[in-house]
Parts: C-alpha cells; structure tokens; sequence
C-alpha cells in the first residue's frame, strides 16, 4: 500500500525553475519525496553553458545523501577531476606554495572531499529529471490555488508552488521583488578561469610536479591556482584537461577568449614559476574568462503567501572562490525539501512555513555574502596573516591564512576552506558572528 505521505505530495506540482546547481538538488530532493516536479530552464541542453569550473565538494555529506537518490550518489565518481589518483587509493592533498619565494608551504589533507567539475556535477544531477530546456520565464501571476509561470515563447504552466533558483540575474528574484530589488554590487575582485589541454605531455607533467589534483600559490597579493580538470586517457597526458585560475584585484572587466587572456598576461599582477607558466602556456582556443565579481545583500522578498521563493544564487550571490556555493546550494536545497514536506504533512500552512524558510535562508545568505567579501579583501593583503589565524576556523579559508608566508608553517592552523558551515555560526553566538554588520545595499 502506498506511503499516504507520497500519495499526498503526488498531488502537489512544483516548478523550480533554473537547472544550476540549486535547483537540481532541490529538483533530486523534492523527486525523491514523491513531488512532481518540473524544471524550467533557459539554457537550450545542459551542454549549453558558457563557463565551467573546479570546485572541492565533501564526499561524504549527510543532507546530500538525504537529497539524492542511490544511482546519483553511485555516479558522483564520476564527476572527480583526476580519477586515476582515487583508483590508486592516494588521497587528494593541496599543496600552497609560497608566493614570494616559490617554496612549498605545507600540504593541506582534504580525505573528505574531492575536486570536481560544475559541469559534470550538472550532467549527473540532471539524470531522471523531467527538465523543459529553452524556457525562459517573463512573468508569474497567482491562479486560484497556485501560481502561473509565463515564458516569453507564449507557453504556460501552472504550478501549486515555485522555487525560483535561476542564478545571479534571477528573472523570479525580479518579479517578486519588483522596483525594491537591490541593484548587483561590483566586489573590486577579479576572477580569471582558463581550461586548458597541452599537446606537449611536459607542460602537463610540469602542473601534475605542483600537486597530483590542485595546487594554490600566495603571498603577494595575488593567488593562483592550477590543477587537473578531467582525464581522458591515464596513460596519454596530451588526453588530460588542465585548469588555472587567477584572483586579483580588478574592476569594469568582463573578457573572453584571447582578449581577456591577453588582459590578464599584461595588466594583472603575475604569479612565479609554473603558476605563471600554466598561463603562459595557454593554447590558442582555450576557454579563458575574465570578470569581476559581483554581489548581492539579501533582502526580504515578497513570497506569495508560501507559492514563490528563492535558492542559490538567486537568493543570495555571493563571491565564489572557496566552494561556498556549493555548499549553501545543498543547504538551500534540503531546507526548500524539508518545508515542503511539513507543508504538505498539515504541520505548518505554506505562508507560515515558508516565512521561516526566508527567514533562515536571508539571514545564513547575509552572512555568507558579507564574509565572502571579507574573505577575499583577506587573501590579498599579506600584512592580516596573524588576525586571519584568529578567526574561527568555520569562516576561515586556506586562502586567507597564507596571504604572509613569512609567518611559518609551523604556526599555521589551516582551516577547512572548501566545507566551512556558516549555519554552525548562526546557532553558536560564541564564534563571534553575532556583531557582524551587514551594509546596505542602495
């Protein structure tokens, strides 16, 4: 006989709308409850995407388990960037090397997490999902016991609730905020992405020499990153994709291609030795991006009495380069799962549960964002290396506890940068957080 929990969210027709990372584990999440769920996407396939990227993601997370079902769980192996280094049974480590004078700082052990692709990610997540590709929305209106998506090809769908997760120029953010929605702030950081695949297998070797899956260098007020990003063929070298990214301070960019690589070469700070080869070395073609980053302060949206609300990067946009995106993806996820399911169990009314979803949800993305700025005005200012060891390890990242590499590494605590849980900070006033100001957004 079957659960009356399901029979009941069998009746109930959600629309997430955006196939990014959110929206897909919200999309797994609420498919693996017995939802019927719909994702609406304006990108025309999952291989329509303008740029990829690395990013540490724990392997073994309790609410990502809760979140997906067997088989995706199975696939994420898949998605890991060097295989041939987990089927030899060596754990990932990252190297920091030392800015200033090349030398290797310390390795900082990651056994429980792994380096992964955004994109592969996407392709394992998208897997069983009822996904309408080329659909970009225009408005939403309410319908008597719902809510109506329009989109600009003229189609309509009527859905009972919708998760607007459709990243950082969220059209749903737009609709239901109206004219308060505060404007994207420019950061002053500048984010520059290269993948790469050298026909000469020692250019290769040079970067795998550095740290067998990633390796980060800083101490001069720039911070680099190089790494392996897939393998084709273990024993083929000219077969491996190699990445390098680059963080700096910067405004008004936004490049592609040999343009921007030309941008970063003559009018960015350079890196030291194979951190600066590995964009040197960059092959006519590759995919080069550079932009500056931009956020937004979350601010308290109109929900529709519990229809409508927000994920990811459209709830909160924060400056991604310590994997705290990901992690506020499942959080956001989960969360948006969990008041749907005491929704449709009779214990809350959607406009009482969903008030405490925004709630929570604004006030973890204030602080995620207001501490991503932090965290990134601290990875390029050498001088803050002591005050950054004094911060609580759960908003600490490796990059800020490097910037002064004369301090030694045998005075560096080195906190967990790629799984840190601002939810711990919000519960625990004793971390210090509890004074933090969030400034205003015009």
């Amino acid at each position: 006989m079957e659960d009356p929990i399901f029979r009941l969210c069998h009746c109930t027709n959600i629309a997430v709308v955006g196939a990014g990372l959110a929206g897909l584990l919200a999309a797994q999440g609420l498919k693996k409850n017995g939802f019927d769920v719909i994702v609406f996407e304006r990108a025309a396939s999952v291989e329509d995407v303008h740029r990829d990227w690395t990013m540490m993601i724990p392997w073994d997370i309790d609410a990502l388990q809760r979140l997906v079902p067997t088989n995706i769980l199975e696939a994420l192996q898949d998605v890991v960037c060097n295989t041939g280094v987990h089927q030899t049974g060596v754990l990932e480590d990252i190297p920091v090397y030392n800015g200033l004078t090349g030398d290797l700082l310390f390795r900082k052990p990651t056994s429980e997490v792994r380096l992964v692709t955004r994109q592969r990610l996407r392709r394992i997540l998208v897997q069983d999902l009822d996904v309408r590709w080329g659909k970009t929305v225009n408005d939403l209106t309410t319908v008597p016991y719902g809510v109506r998506l329009s989109f600009k090809n003229g189609e309509a769908h009527e859905a009972d609730y919708i998760l607007g997760a459709d990243g950082w120029l969220s059209r749903i953010r737009q609709l239901l905020m109206g004219s308060k929605i505060p404007r994207l702030c420019p950061s002053g950081y500048l984010l520059a992405t290269g993948i790469t695949k050298h026909s000469d297998p020692s250019k290769t070797e040079a970067i795998l020499e550095a740290g067998p899956v990633a390796s980060i260098m800083m101490g001069m007020k720039v911070v680099g990153t190089i790494g392996v990003m897939s393998v084709d063929d273990p024993q083929d070298l000219s077969t491996w994709t190699t990445f390098w990214t680059k963080l700096c301070r910067g405004v008004w960019v936004n490049l592609g291609g040999r343009n921007a690589l030309e941008y970063i070469k003559d009018c960015t700070p350079p890196l030291r030795d194979v951190f600066q080869s590995a964009i040197d070395w960059t092959p006519a073609g590759s995919r080069v991006h550079l932009n500056e980053m931009y956020y937004w302060m979350p601010q308290r949206w109109n929900n529709i009495e519990g229809r409508v609300t927000l994920a990811g990067d459209a709830a909160h946009l924060m400056l991604h380069y310590g994997g705290q995106g990901w992690q506020h993806a499942v959080m956001d996820a989960e969360n948006y799962v969990a008041t749907m399911l005491r929704v449709e169990n009779g214990m809350e009314p959607p406009a009482t549960a969903f008030q405490e979803y925004d709630a929570e949800i604004l006030q973890r993305g204030q602080i995620a964002v207001q501490e991503s700025l932090q965290e990134a005005k601290r990875a390029l200012d050498p001088s803050r290396g002591k005050e950054i060891l004094e911060v609580p390890d759960i908003f600490v990242s490796l990059d800020e506890a490097l910037t002064d590499p004369l301090l030694g590494t045998e005075t560096l605590e080195v906190p967990d940068i790629f799984f840190v849980s601002q939810h711990e900070a919000l519960v625990n006033p004793s971390l210090g957080m509890e004074n933090l100001k969030v400034p205003h957004v015009d």
